[in-house]
């Protein structure tokens, strides 16, 4: 995703995650907070965490960037969080993480419909990794 506005623009690695993605990772953001499931939806609004790299980077480490607009490929995105130092998820080096996996306004038209989700989960406890995978199977 291109950032443009204040500064030079710059090109961003972007992931589009679930509501609740952090709570299943057990990861809570050192500044701000994390979605709300209003912001999952359809017509919910355009919101974004930031990595930490990202907010050292561009902003300063402004403890006041929660609640900021940015601009993300032409869109106000209001930042909302900021990400522990050194979480990568769903793949390295990621820049910024919006809701709405199932929307693919990030892919040209020409890549739409074509699926690219990836599914994650946490364990029970007492359950063990063999008893999960033959449960998937099933």
């Amino acid at each position: 995703m291109a950032l443009s506005g204040a500064g030079k623009p710059e090109a961003l690695k972007a992931a589009r995650v679930s509501a609740g993605f952090l709570d299943v990772l057990g990861v809570q953001p050192v500044l701000g907070r994390s979605f709300l499931p209003e912001e999952d939806r359809r017509g919910g609004r355009p919101v974004a965490m930031i990595s930490s790299e990202l907010w050292k980077r561009r902003f300063g480490g402004d403890p006041g960037v929660s609640g900021k607009t940015v601009t993300l490929d032409s869109t106000a995105y209001t930042i909302i969080g900021v990400l522990p130092e050194g979480f990568e998820f769903p793949f390295a080096g990621v820049d910024v993480w919006l809701t709405r996996p199932s929307e693919w306004s990030l892919l040209p038209p020409r890549f739409w419909g074509i699926a690219v989700l990836t599914g994650f989960a946490r364990l029970k406890p007492g359950v063990t990794l063999e008893q999960a995978r033959a449960e998937m199977n099933v």
